[in-house]
């Protein structure tokens, strides 16, 4: 079997039940006293094992390869090209627009969003973010 893709966060949650000793089933609950002392994010994933059974399984008894979540953020009421957030590398700037374009990043890490001021985007209805999964 192949190993499967999954999130840096839940690859290291993997890491660190497999080094105190936990087994599968302890770790997939995360009610274990142990876990607390996990220094990632726990709750994300644990939501992750139980959102992904199948995934975190395999993950666990095969391996694993780690991918990079990454979000494409869009406003819902724009038509046209000026829809998606945008980063210019080059000129250092955020904007909407239209993306596939050398130098300009259509995709971006929660922690980019946030870090720029634009954490809001997951909790606002007029935003559709949108999860795209990556090996980058």
């Amino acid at each position: 079997m192949e190993k499967v893709n999954i999130p840096k966060n839940v690859a290291d949650y993997i890491e660190y039940c497999k080094y105190i000793e936990l087994d599968f089933i302890d770790s997939y609950t995360g009610t274990h006293n142990k876990t607390r002392f996990f220094e990632g994010n726990l709750e994300e994933a644990i939501q992750y094992a139980i959102n992904h059974q199948e995934l975190f399984a395999r993950a666990w008894l095969i391996g694993y390869k780690v991918y990079e979540l990454k979000y494409r953020v869009k406003i819902k009421a724009i038509t046209g090209s000026t829809k998606y957030l945008l980063y210019g590398e080059v000129s250092d700037t955020w904007y909407f627009g239209k993306g596939k374009a050398i130098n300009i990043r259509e995709l971006h890490t929660k922690k980019d969003l946030e870090n720029a001021g634009f954490g809001w985007v997951f909790h606002c209805k007029g935003i559709e973010v949108t999860e795209v999964y990556t090996d980058e």
